[in-house]
């Protein structure tokens, strides 16, 4: 069940003793609902580091693996591989997609000394992702 607390602000009047209500604090049981703004996250686990991004971070150049893993994933037609945790888990370099996650949410592409251009071009294309309508450096 989710549970949340709520600080309730009520307008302040003098009650019968004269003193004046105060905010109150209420822990309110919302249930087993499926809210919207936790579909909206995407917890993934890539080759033992994990992330959690937004659905419009992955969405953002397009379709690509990603986008395809969590459409079949949430349509049910072929689900993902999950760790313990709950996080969807690739099987990939999770240092080189920290770059590929930062092109995603902006645009930008930095390539670090440590890693081949080489290196860095066989994940995007693993990932489907096209860097050439972005800027890059």
């Amino acid at each position: 069940k989710l549970m949340v607390r709520i600080k309730t602000t009520k307008k302040k009047k003098d009650d019968k003793d004269g003193h004046k209500d105060k905010d109150k604090d209420k822990d309110r049981d919302l249930g087993d609902r499926d809210w919207e703004c936790t579909k909206m996250l995407v917890k993934l686990n890539v080759g033992g580091e994990k992330f959690i991004t937004s659905k419009s971070t992955l969405y953002s150049k397009g379709v690509n693996l990603l986008t395809k893993i969590i459409d079949n994933d949430e349509d049910g037609r072929i689900p993902c591989e999950r760790d313990d945790a709950g996080y969807i888990f690739i099987d990939r370099n999770g240092k080189v997609f920290s770059i590929i996650l930062d092109f995603l949410r902006t645009s930008k592409l930095y390539k670090p000394a440590w890693l081949t251009q080489a290196q860095l071009n066989q994940e995007l294309d693993f990932y489907g992702i096209d860097i050439r309508s972005s800027s890059s450096s």
